[in-house]
């Protein structure tokens, strides 16, 4: 059995927690883990093609490119106004929200529980917004 290097695992950690804050104040769209996992992967991917083929990589913007179609797959936009109605009361998030939105309130029920919820609550609504958060958003 294959196991990670502790410097993989430590930035991934970091990252991670990293990753968390984002979700706290909005700014991600899938869960914390898997995003982790999308920058990880990315990161790892170009690096290889730079080392295996470094020929054929000789294209410098290749991994600026990787790095904006990761961010993108994983920040949210600006998203000022979104929440606001025809008369700027503030309504309901559109349908494109919903995925950072359950990121969010999934990082603030992490960092701080809420005592209303029983344990077995608190788990079923991260598993739900969890599911909000990774949900493939095709339409």
């Amino acid at each position: 059995m294959h196991t990670s290097p502790a410097a993989v695992l430590e930035s991934q950690r970091i990252l991670t927690r990293d990753l968390e804050r984002a979700a706290a104040v909005g700014e991600l769209r899938p869960a914390p883990g898997p995003a982790a996992q999308m920058v990880m992967a990315a990161n790892a991917g170009v690096a290889l093609m730079l080392v295996a083929r470094p020929a054929a990589s000789g294209d410098a913007s290749v991994s600026r490119r990787v790095r904006d179609a990761v961010h993108a797959a994983v920040v949210t936009p600006d998203v000022a106004g979104a929440f606001d109605d025809a008369d700027g009361a503030g309504a309901a998030v559109s349908e494109a929200h919903v995925p950072s939105t359950a990121a969010r309130l999934s990082a603030l029920l992490r960092q701080s529980p809420d005592p209303a919820l029983s344990a077995a609550e608190g788990a079923l609504l991260t598993e739900w917004l969890n599911r909000l958060s990774n949900a493939p958003r095709d339409r």
